[in-house]
């Protein structure tokens, strides 16, 4: 990164976060939505959105209500992710033509490719994709240079050097930020966001840069919390929202290429700190080009928008409408166990 004067870092932090600020704010009822299928998926049947945009527990009505909960959206998913898990991926290159030269070439990068699956983990990383993906709906992954990986070839006054290798990592949906949220495909975004909560350790170690930490939410990625209310009941703690401490948000801004910038652009952003502004660091696109470095999984296609949508969403009122039934059945045996108390006047 070239040396920027102080005073266009300062517009620089200003801008990112506002624009993170805008998206958050923008994606916020999708982002309930997880978060409600999430409680669903954990048991906790009773949660709702509040009118104030929060996931909160409703309450009883009356001290006899029965209120326990038959999970089967679990089950289902389970059962789903039992399916995907037993599907096996493989990866092969064709070779461009019928020449020898083509031909070796082709099984020498089928060779490599399946090294870096092998060296990364891929099938634990799909199901942990999956897992996201039949929750939420979506979940990306993020294909990056680590410089810290591979064998030493050299040292330097911070270290050794290694030569590097392709890391692959999964992202969850609550971490990406699009520019537009009816944008289907990632590639067709004109600026992607990717935040995610570090601790304040971390960045150091990353970056070299110290930031002040905060409780932080890295579910919501918010440091505030919305108190319950309008007859709900907060003292049920919700199971997403235990904040973390001593960390901090960072905010990466990724730009595509564009005839003024034609490298693209990133910005990287910590609290009031700039870690990084300059060109897209990967030539991953076509034509040799710069792109993106993510990919996205989706459980069900929503139509006109970024991301998918999840199968719980269609579980919601069946889990709910099975729970109420039960309970009811429930209520009206304890009624005739306890048989009919008469009370004589006097």
């Amino acid at each position: 990164m070239t040396k920027l004067n102080v005073k266009f870092s300062e517009d620089i932090v200003k801008d990112v976060r506002k624009d993170f600020e805008r998206r958050r704010q923008e994606r916020k009822p999708i982002e309930l939505q997880w978060r409600l299928n999430m409680n669903f998926y954990n048991g906790n049947q009773y949660a709702e959105i509040t009118p104030v945009g929060d996931i909160e527990q409703y309450g009883k009505q009356y001290y006899w209500q029965e209120r326990e909960a038959y999970n089967h959206i679990a089950s289902i998913i389970e059962t789903r992710l039992s399916k995907l898990i037993r599907l096996k991926c493989a990866v092969s290159v064709r070779p461009f033509s019928n020449d020898d030269s083509d031909v070796q070439a082709a099984k020498l990068s089928t060779q490599i490719i399946k090294a870096l699956c092998e060296e990364n983990n891929i099938s634990g990383l799909l199901n942990e994709a999956s897992s996201w993906s039949e929750v939420t709906g979506s979940c990306f992954f993020k294909i990056v240079w680590a410089s810290e990986k591979g064998k030493v070839i050299g040292k330097s006054k911070n270290g050794a050097v290694r030569e590097g290798d392709v890391e692959v990592t999964v992202v969850p949906p609550y971490e990406i930020f699009p520019d537009n949220l009816s944008t289907v495909n990632v590639d067709d975004c004109v600026s992607i966001i990717h935040a995610k909560a570090y601790h304040v350790d971390e960045i150091k170690d990353i970056w070299g840069v110290d930031v002040k930490g905060e409780d932080v939410n890295v579910f919501s990625l918010d440091n505030s919390q919305v108190c319950g209310g309008m007859g709900y009941d907060a003292s049920v703690p919700n199971m997403i929202d235990t904040p973390a401490h001593d960390m901090c948000v960072v905010i990466e801004r990724y730009v595509r290429p564009t005839a003024e910038k034609p490298n693209g652009e990133l910005s990287i952003v910590a609290g009031d700190k700039l870690l990084y502004h300059g060109d897209l660091p990967y030539i991953n696109a076509k034509g040799d080009g710069r792109g993106y470095p993510f990919t996205k999984i989706i459980c069900l296609e929503r139509l006109g928008s970024f991301y998918g949508t999840s199968i719980i969403e269609r579980l919601i009122p069946l889990q709910r409408a099975y729970n109420a039934v039960k309970n009811r059945k429930h209520e009206f045996l304890n009624r005739l166990a306890m048989g009919v108390l008469s009370v004589e006047d006097g």
